[in-house]
Formats: structure tokens, sequence, C-alpha cells
């Protein structure tokens, strides 16, 4: 997981400004990523469905770790 983590660090599109703005969200509304930002989750999921095709694990395979949500706040 750590390698695919990394993997997600270092191909991320979104910037720095996005993500600031998606956490003020999640701080004043009391929500998820996938509510405050959902770019930022559905590239999260692409980015480890990338790592995984890319790595021969089958799709969803990051599931068992959580959903993107959960992902993110691994990064």
């Amino acid at each position: 997981m750590e390698k695919a983590l990394r993997y997600v660090r270092e191909n991320r599109t979104w910037s720095d400004a996005q993500e600031e703005l998606a956490n003020e969200r999640m701080s004043t509304y009391r929500c998820n990523m996938s509510f405050a930002d959902p770019n930022i989750t559905d590239k999260i999921s692409d980015l480890l469905e990338e790592f995984g095709d890319d790595n021969d694990l089958p799709e969803g395979w990051w599931m068992e770790y959580g959903d993107a949500d959960d992902i993110y706040y691994m990064l």
C-alpha cells in the first residue's frame, strides 16, 4: 500500500489550492472528501486502479484499505 500511496502522491493532478479548499469545506460542513471535492476522490480511485493495473492487482484491490476518502487521509 505504501507504494500505491507514493504513486498517488507523485501522479496527483489536483492543486494544493484545490486540496486546501476541499479541506476547508470538510471542516466547515463536516462532510467527507467525496462531498467536498468529488474530483479529488475520483482521481484517487483512478490512480489506485492504474497502479493496480501496472502491478497485476485485481480491480478494486485497494478497497480493503478503505474508500477513496480513507485513502485521502493516508496521503
